[in-house]
């Protein structure tokens, strides 16, 4: 039974982490969006509205991760009723996914705003690559 309840929580810990690498997904996006650069300073190809709906769709496997990660750290709290160390990884984590879901939601909104400004000259202006490395 120990066992069973050390998976499901190194499989809580892997599912955090998978939602981390969207966000962290989502902020490249933005990034590449905002500047018409990729990471490594070549020119992207993709229209704006191409990566805006990118942008959006990993945004919604952000939502759905949200709901299942919240579903298991609820399991876990009422099957197993956690303690010390573990109690407080499953509040993290239950804090963690609302951070990391508004995270997507803001990235969705400045992929929204950046199809309408995406030819302005202040764009090109902005160190927006330099901005998103940091």
């Amino acid at each position: 039974m120990r066992d069973q309840y050390n998976e499901q929580l190194e499989q809580l810990n892997g599912r955090l982490s998978e939602m981390g690498a969207l966000c962290e997904a989502c902020i490249d996006s933005v990034a590449v969006t905002l500047s018409g650069l990729n990471a490594d300073g070549t020119k992207n190809e993709e229209t704006t509205e191409q990566r805006g709906l990118k942008i959006y769709r990993t945004d919604a496997g952000i939502d759905e991760m949200e709901r299942t990660i919240e579903a298991q750290c609820l399991r876990l709290l009422l099957k197993q009723q956690p303690v010390a160390g573990d109690l407080r990884f499953i509040s993290a984590a239950l804090k963690m996914i609302s951070d990391m879901e508004r995270i997507g939601d803001q990235a969705t909104d400045i992929a929204e705003i950046t199809m309408d400004v995406a030819h302005s000259p202040m764009i090109s202006r902005v160190p927006i690559a330099e901005m998103a490395r940091n």
